[in-house]
């Protein structure tokens, strides 16, 4: 038996086998599209700076760190954040929600750390690892900026102080 294109039931065949290998390519190139689109950045690392207010912290006291940055959209965060003492010992504080801001443009917030008591006194440093998960391939591979490191100070608490503590 001989078949012939012609045949209906041929072209069918062909055009029903033929299906997978057109759409595989173009299920890939929008999956591919959909995955560069998503890896757009959430702010300009660039412009990601932190100051320490104040300067000198009291061990075992607040450190307050003011952000300013350039966002491009708004993302829920996740930061990693360590300290680093004047010993060069590395203190990894417990991962944080960040702060969700809608603003775009020039954006600026606050975040407040507790500096462990056991941090050695003098020239000490804050660093983090920021974690934007804004799509769906975000729980993957999330977009990541390391921030730059803010210089700060620790001091030793006052006598008074370290009484009142003691009770």
């Amino acid at each position: 038996m001989r078949f012939s294109i012609s045949d209906p039931a041929v072209r069918r065949f062909a055009i029903e086998h033929s299906i997978p290998y057109l759409l595989a390519p173009l299920i890939t190139v929008v999956i591919g599209a959909a995955i560069l689109h998503d890896r757009r950045p959430v702010i300009d690392a660039d412009t990601l700076q932190g100051r320490a207010i104040p300067q000198l912290v009291a061990e075992a006291g607040e450190l307050t760190i003011e952000w300013t940055a350039r966002r491009y959209r708004a993302c829920a965060t996740t930061i990693a954040r360590e300290i680093v003492d004047s010993a060069n010992v590395v203190y990894r504080l417990d991962q944080s929600i960040g702060p969700y801001s809608t603003t775009t443009n020039g954006d600026t917030w606050r975040m407040s750390i507790t500096i462990p008591p056991g941090a050695a006194w003098g020239r000490a440093r804050y660093r983090s690892t920021i974690s934007y998960h804004c799509g769906w391939t975000h729980s993957w591979w999330p977009l990541t900026v390391k921030s730059p490191e803010v210089p700060f100070e620790i001091v030793p608490l006052l006598q008074k102080r370290i009484e009142e503590l003691r009770g």
